[in-house]
């Protein structure tokens, strides 16, 4: 399935759809993708599934099966209205799937509130090509999410407050376009959360006070565009957190106050842009954080305050840029900075370290070793 057009056509006819999972559909839905000269590159064919009939799915307690469906108006506000439910109440959506649908919703595409069942919910190799996605509040249970090869042509997303338990998440190969991207306050589970490959595109990505189990959490070769990457006060139950050969983009990267708890944490060769990178007082009880052969633009990096009592820190051979360097009061066991380039002012007044290691390091400005206010134990 590909992941991008310019333009598309869309073509109604009273002819049965029947998709490759047994389900008839009273009419058929072509869509025609053109290029940026107006070339047609591609027409598929999807089943038509009026919203009327979404809805009596779900008020029937049945299986709501739209793979291979065209989509033009779903929301889950709107149902609750019809039938007279509470704004906020929860929608049951049994053995929800959605893999190869094309959704073309001129309003929200609503997933708010619901609460998915079975083993899995699928979207892969879905386009959701208008329309605002929001699945705001979902419980999803033990279920699994399958976001993969999903393209989101309105970048504005909203997971926010979602909750899941232990099913895999997978966002693989996904890609935004501009706008935001919210999962603030999202509690991810126990199962293994992969945005690998994905493409957020322009505008800000927030995880704040987002929680991740004891899962793998991989945004390996990910890519950020303009915008704020911020995963300010996010918890990590102690899996791998993988952020190898990530792209952060030209923006401020903030992973202020973060609890990484146990973790082993991977930012080798990933790079970043000219806006501050911070990990201001986040926590990692113990464990190891490799951030070897990053590159940093011209904004601060700030190791400040962090609590690393029991960690092993090895940033070797990572370009720092033109930008300040700080790790002033920050505890860490062991801290490497071994054949790092770093241009600026370096501010090493940490508070406790066991091992500093600057070997083959090039410092071509002011390294700052000895706190005015306090003690250190080096």
């Amino acid at each position: 399935m590909f992941t991008e057009f310019t333009d598309f056509e869309v073509k109604i006819t009273d002819a049965p759809f029947r998709t490759s999972g047994g389900m008839t559909w009273p009419g058929t839905v072509r869509i025609v993708y053109s290029d940026p000269e107006g070339e047609k590159t591609l027409e598929e064919d999807y089943g038509y599934a009026p919203a009327e009939a979404i809805y009596h799915l779900i008020s029937e307690g049945k299986e709501i099966n739209l793979s291979e469906c065209y989509i033009e108006r779903f929301s889950l506000t709107e149902y609750r209205a019809l039938r007279n439910l509470e704004a906020k109440s929860y929608v049951r959506l049994e053995a929800f799937s959605a893999r190869r649908a094309f959704f073309n919703c001129r309003a929200r595409i609503d997933f708010s509130f619901a609460e998915f069942s079975g083993e899995s919910v699928d979207f892969e190799s879905t386009v959701f090509a208008r329309g605002l996605v929001s699945f705001n509040s979902a419980r999803f249970a033990d279920c699994s999410l399958n976001m993969s090869y999903v393209l989101f042509r309105n970048g504005n997303i909203d997971f926010a407050n979602c909750q899941f338990g232990s099913g895999l998440i997978s966002f693989k190969n996904s890609k935004f376009h501009s706008g935001t991207k919210d999962f603030r306050y999202t509690g991810f589970g126990n199962g293994d959360v992969l945005f690998v490959n994905t493409d957020f595109g322009d505008g800000d990505v927030s995880f704040i006070n987002a929680s991740f189990g004891q899962g793998t959490v991989s945004f390996k070769v990910t890519r950020f565009g303009q915008g704020k990457v911020d995963f300010h006060y996010a918890k990590f139950g102690g899996g791998e957190i993988n952020f190898e050969r990530t792209d952060f983009g030209p923006g401020k990267v903030d992973f202020r106050m973060a609890e990484f708890n146990e973790s082993r944490i991977n930012f080798n060769r990933s790079s970043f842009g000219n806006g501050e990178v911070t990990f201001e007082g986040s926590e990692l009880k113990s464990g190891k954080f490799l951030f070897k052969k990053a590159t940093v633009g011209e904004g601060m990096f700030s190791f400040e305050q962090v609590i690393y009592p029991e960690a092993e820190v090895y940033l070797d051979g990572t370009d720092f840029g033109k930008g300040t360097i700080s790790f002033q009061k920050a505890r860490i066991k062991h801290l490497s900075l071994r054949s790092c380039q770093m241009n600026d002012y370096v501010d090493l007044r940490m508070e406790e370290a066991g091992l500093v290691d600057l070997s083959d390091t090039v410092i071509r400005d002011i390294i700052d070793l000895t706190p005015y206010e306090t003690p250190v134990a080096i």
